[in-house]
């Protein structure tokens, strides 16, 4: 193993958390990714990531600090809540969904909607 400045090891730890937190924030939607500077929410990518940080726990065990301990339960803990709460955000919106308008009638509209579109383009190019 090489050596290394005495901390070091704690730092990149504790760095390779908060980062796999950010990651899973951003995949929550909850922080914009500073890549594309949009929301872009992906639930099976922030489950990935908080799984990732819980093999993480569990490899590490009885080989952290007491603080990467407690960062790392803490930052998992803030994680699953928040995943938590968009999959339930998803499911009432999908509740909603089935309450306001039968699953047939929401699909005709769709329809009617491409169709107005495409006969709306239709239209512009003739003209």
């Amino acid at each position: 193993m090489v050596e290394r400045e005495p901390g070091l090891n704690e730092a990149l730890f504790m760095g390779l958390v908060i980062n796999l937190q950010s990651t899973a924030m951003i995949a929550l939607g909850k922080l914009i990714n500073p890549l594309t500077q949009s929301v872009d929410r992906n639930l099976d990518q922030a489950r990935f990531t908080i799984d990732m940080l819980g093999m993480l726990e569990d490899k590490t065990n009885g080989n952290r600090t007491e603080e990467e301990t407690r960062t790392l339960r803490r930052v998992i803990t803030e994680l699953r809540m928040n995943y938590l709460d968009e999959v339930e955000k998803d499911r009432q919106e999908q509740e909603k969904d089935k309450k306001g308008k039968p699953s047939g009638e929401k699909a005709n509209e769709n329809t009617q909607q491409n169709a107005r579109k495409t006969a709306h383009e239709t239209n512009d190019k003739k003209a």
